[in-house]
């Protein structure tokens, strides 16, 4: 049978579900537009992935090709792999295309990055409706996007944010919709189609979309077990349609030679071979099950034996990807970098207000998923809606970047919850009373977490940014240095790297992006030598120009760079920053290099490769500015 759901509304909706999420779609576009439209573009970007980005947009449509993931001025001459689609770049770069002859290139850039990340809002909260219709009738659709709109994962579709992240937030959502409908009987062949396609797309921008796709999987597992062959067609529907879509897309992820490259970290054969394997699963696994007697433990025996089959065979088949996406990394990158990295750190390394930001939402979610298992099981709706929300949880506690996908993985419980909460107002208060517990009740269960969060942090307090080495502030060094210095290859903290590709025309050669090896050992190398004279040697050998430190201290440091901050400077070395810009402290080299024969792109000369085809008409500092 299908899942129990709420009461019905007492009160006739006023308004349509679709009617009340536009506007709480609006609201969010009225409170964030305005000040966006006051900024540059480089102070408008939210996070390093967001301007590398806007930087590998200006490439693509300067005439990069659709398949070259290179960043050339990242480690040049070769340049910096990304293991980044292509897919989100679309969006913005047609409308930066579109604008630039109107705005011209800082206006283009600055309403790609305003509209873009608020369209894939638009999209969320659609999404989220449609997925919990079934249990949420009337008005209630609704709440699904006001408790969205509570959560601080929502900066991932707010202005400034152009990260592939919304993509994997939509996925999910979609994915969540189609286990409600599959559930409750709603169109679910039509519905398992959809969320097929949507995490199907998923996978192929980015491979974060599995941990969702798992989740998914899970639920729609504890289905099988408490309907059996009542969902076995709709789900069989929605893995074909996903191992298809996967298939339909290996051609706009890689070029015909690649095709059967194996890549870890992103979208190819691999990926794709875990898209077929939960066909296999929904395909073999009820065959399998039918054998027997129809019980729900012949089941689990039968999901059980084909998963494990399954993934005994991807493990055999592809032997390198068996320590997940970051398998292939070196240790030594671990260690100089990508374990610092505030999106690699497990939950409990953040301090209480991340905590609660992150995993505030989650939990309560999971505390009302409990209580409504325990009340009420239903046809399986509510474990599977629990067993996502757990997941979820999981993810973040050992990744904190996991934590958007648990967000949007924990709006149903939420959701529902919220209604419950409204629709007991309603029947037990009146007057003025039921307004107040109406409004209490939702800004607690859509924005407690956040305002508990924003409480937290303001009462830990801190250095405020003016006197820390946050890494945007990098700019304002930059800006002070005078023009008569050429741009070229800079070393600086690997973590600033994206902010000096947007905020300067100066190359770097470290960045936090796991595939610039050589690039990031290079940088470490200089930072991190022990003297003056190891570091000396190291800008010798990689051609280097200038040195940025930040005077309030650098974790991945050696003493050379340590020395910098106490004002030892060596005499090969020469301020050229002002002393008043902000925390960054930016150094030219004084003394010719040794020439490794490489010219002068190595040394990072501005745009200078004769066989690259990204030598923009419009310097991208001046698309940045705003």
């Amino acid at each position: 049978m299908p899942e129990v759901r709420p009461p019905m509304e007492t009160s006739r909706p006023s308004l349509s579900p679709v009617a009340l999420t536009a506007l709480i779609w609006l609201a969010a576009v009225l409170l964030t537009v305005p000040p966006a439209l006051g900024q540059p573009v480089y102070e408008l970007l939210q996070g390093p992935d967001d301007h590398t980005r806007l930087a590998r947009i200006r490439a693509f449509l300067d005439g990069a090709g659709w398949f070259d993931d290179r960043l050339y001025r990242i480690d040049p001459p070769d340049g910096a792999v990304l293991h980044w689609s292509r897919l989100p770049d679309l969006l913005p770069a047609g409308m930066i295309a579109v604008l630039t002859p109107v705005a011209g290139a800082g206006g283009a850039a600055l309403a790609a990055a305003i509209a873009t990340p608020l369209i894939m809002l638009g999209a969320l909260l659609a999404a989220l409706v449609w997925a919990l219709r079934p249990i949420l009738p009337g008005q209630g659709g609704a709440a699904a996007a006001l408790v969205m709109a509570g959560m601080p994962p929502v900066r991932e579709v707010l202005p400034g944010s152009l990260d592939h992240h919304a993509w994997m937030m939509l996925a999910a959502a979609l994915g969540v919709g189609m286990v409600v409908h599959v559930a409750c009987d709603s169109a679910p062949r039509r519905a398992a189609a959809v969320g097929g396609l949507g995490l199907g797309v998923g996978v192929v921008v980015t491979g974060e979309t599995l941990i969702a796709l798992a989740a998914v999987c899970a639920a729609t597992g504890v289905l099988w077990l408490w309907r059996g062959r009542a969902v076995v067609a709709p789900l069989r529907v929605f893995a074909s349609v996903l191992g298809l879509t996967g298939l339909a897309l290996l051609p706009v992820a890689h070029p015909p030679g690649a095709w059967l490259a194996a890549p870890c970290d992103r979208f190819g054969v691999v990926y794709l071979g875990a898209l077929a394997g939960v066909a296999a699963i929904w395909w073999a696994a009820p065959a399998l099950a039918n054998r027997f007697r129809a019980h729900w433990g012949v089941r689990l025996c039968a999901g059980a034996a084909v998963s494990v089959v399954v993934a005994a065979t991807l493990a055999a088949l592809f032997p390198h990807c068996r320590g997940g996406a970051m398998s292939g990394v070196p240790a030594d990158q671990w260690e100089t970098w990508l374990g610092h990295a505030a999106g690699m750190e497990p939950l409990w390394r953040k301090d209480p207000a991340n905590v609660v930001a992150l995993a505030g939402a989650p939990a309560v979610a999971f505390l009302v998923g409990v209580w409504g298992v325990w009340r009420a099981p239903g046809g399986g709706l509510r474990p599977a809606l629990l067993l996502m929300v757990a997941a979820g949880i999981l993810a973040t506690l050992q990744s904190a970047r996991a934590a958007n996908l648990a967000a949007v993985l924990s709006v149903a419980p939420l959701a529902w919850f919220l209604v419950a909460v409204l629709q007991a107002c309603e029947r037990r208060l009146h007057g003025a009373w039921r307004a107040l517990g109406a409004v209490a009740a939702t800004l607690i269960i859509a924005a407690g977490p956040l305002v508990l969060a924003l409480g937290l942090a303001a009462r830990t307090g801190g250095q405020s940014a003016s006197g820390t080495c946050e890494d945007a502030r990098i700019r304002a060094a930059l800006a002070s240095v005078p023009d008569t210095h050429a741009p070229g290859l800079m070393v600086a903290p690997i973590f600033t790297g994206p902010y000096i590709l947007t905020a300067s025309r100066h190359s770097v050669l470290g960045a936090q992006y796991h595939r610039n090896v050589a690039g990031n050992r290079a940088a470490h190398a200089v930072l991190a030598a022990p003297d003056a004279p190891a570091a000396r040697r190291a800008v010798e050998r990689h051609g280097v120009d200038y040195i940025a430190v930040c005077m309030k201290g650098n974790p991945l440091a050696g003493a050379f760079a340590e020395a910098l901050t106490r004002g030892a400077v060596p005499s090969w070395l020469a301020r050229v920053s002002s002393a008043d810009a902000g925390p960054y402290r930016i150094y030219a080299v004084t003394t010719p290099r040794n020439d490794d024969g490489i010219g002068a792109v190595r040394r990072g000369k501005w745009w200078t490769r004769q066989d690259s085809n990204l030598r923009p008409s419009v310097p991208e500092t001046d698309a940045l500015s705003g």
